[in-house]
């Protein structure tokens, strides 16, 4: 009855933004593809990442193109963030993966993608 008829609504609400935020990402992504070192001025200008950061590090994100972050809660809640890069000297890779549990006390390093 209503509780039913209230989630079914619940649901393709949720549907439609999924799909809006979609396209929104998308666009948004081809955008950032385009502006060269887009991703270095991100990372260097974080309060937290930019302490981190070695001259090096920062030449290698000028080679950075993407990144993507998905958050799953099934079968456990893990979060997985690829990092997409066009040909440089630092490595072969054109994607690099990196899967993290996330814990109660924390983000735990699950799984990464060698770099080659």
């Amino acid at each position: 009855p209503v509780n039913q008829k209230a989630q079914r609504a619940h649901a393709l609400l949720k549907r439609k933004t999924s799909q809006r935020r979609k396209v929104h990402l998308e666009h948004r992504s081809a955008i950032i593809q385009g502006i060269r070192g887009f991703w270095v001025e991100v990372f260097m200008n974080h309060p937290q990442m930019s302490v981190l950061m070695s001259k090096q590090d920062a030449d290698m994100l000028h080679f950075m193109t993407n990144l993507e972050v998905e958050e799953f809660r099934h079968p456990t809640r893990h979060c997985k963030i690829t990092l997409s890069f066009r040909r440089n000297r630092y490595f072969q890779n054109e994607v690099i993966v990196k899967e993290y549990l996330m814990k109660v006390t924390g983000y735990q390093a699950s799984r990464s993608t060698p770099v080659q």
